[in-house]
């Protein structure tokens, strides 16, 4: 692996970075499930029919403690994810390689709970989070620095939805363009890390989590008349 990404111009970095992403994203996958059947029983797979199915009386307190509960530890975790962006500014390498793992560990939290965090969901910041933590350790240069997180953002969105071609046009709009009158990238060596990391965070995460979707949505069948219009208006 590290030879091929010699042979194309990039370094061994992105390779690690990408393998990484990867592993983060498996490592998530698990942990989501766990703490969802621990605080649901197994009921969110069931999709939102079994709040037709219960009493209000069995499932309002969980349906608002569950989620409340997750909140709180995800703020305890955000405090010492704060503690460690100090540490990091002290240059010590230690603590910034202990925020992906925090990241992830919080979104694994806000997902199993119940919650919702956004279109993207954890995928970006935690490659990016990876990146850093792979240069803090690896290189000190900023123009690498910024390659390695464009390559970081593209291989957790490539792994998370397993789409590289989306996480190559994310790192290159949302990343490279913004700094492009900062900084002064190479461009064929930063194009090649990206989409490198991309496509290899891809193929590890479908070899690794296959091809079938995390969470099974159910069909929902609108028996009523009543129920036809408001399907059209929410495909609308």
């Amino acid at each position: 692996m590290v030879g091929s990404g010699c042979a194309t111009g990039v370094t061994p970095y992105h390779l690690i970075l990408a393998s990484l992403c990867v592993k983060s994203k498996q490592a998530q996958a698990v942990t989501v499930h766990e703490i969802r059947d621990l605080c649901w029983d197994g009921i969110p797979s069931r999709g939102a029919s079994w709040l037709r199915e219960e009493p209000i009386e069995a499932t309002w307190t969980r349906v608002i403690l569950v989620p409340a509960f997750g909140g709180v530890l995800v703020a305890v975790l955000n405090l010492l994810r704060d503690s460690a962006v100090e540490q990091e500014q002290n240059q010590d390498p230690f603590m910034s390689a202990s925020r992906p793992f925090l990241k992830a560990l919080a979104a694994s939290i806000t997902l199993g709970t119940g919650n919702s965090l956004g279109p993207e969901g954890p995928s970006v910041e935690i490659g990016t989070s990876i990146a850093k933590g792979v240069g803090s350790f690896f290189d000190k240069n900023s123009a690498r620095m910024l390659s390695l997180l464009a390559a970081g953002s593209a291989a957790g969105l490539s792994s998370g939805f397993n789409a590289a071609v989306a996480g190559c046009f994310f790192a290159v709009e949302s990343v490279l363009w913004p700094s492009s009158a900062d900084a002064t990238l190479p461009l064929t060596n930063t194009t090649s890390m990206v989409i490198l990391s991309a496509v290899i965070a891809s193929v590890v995460s479908e070899i690794g989590l296959g091809s079938e979707p995390a969470f099974k949505v159910p069909e929902y069948d609108f028996r009523s008349p009543g129920g036809k219009p408001s399907k059209a208006l929410f495909l609308f």
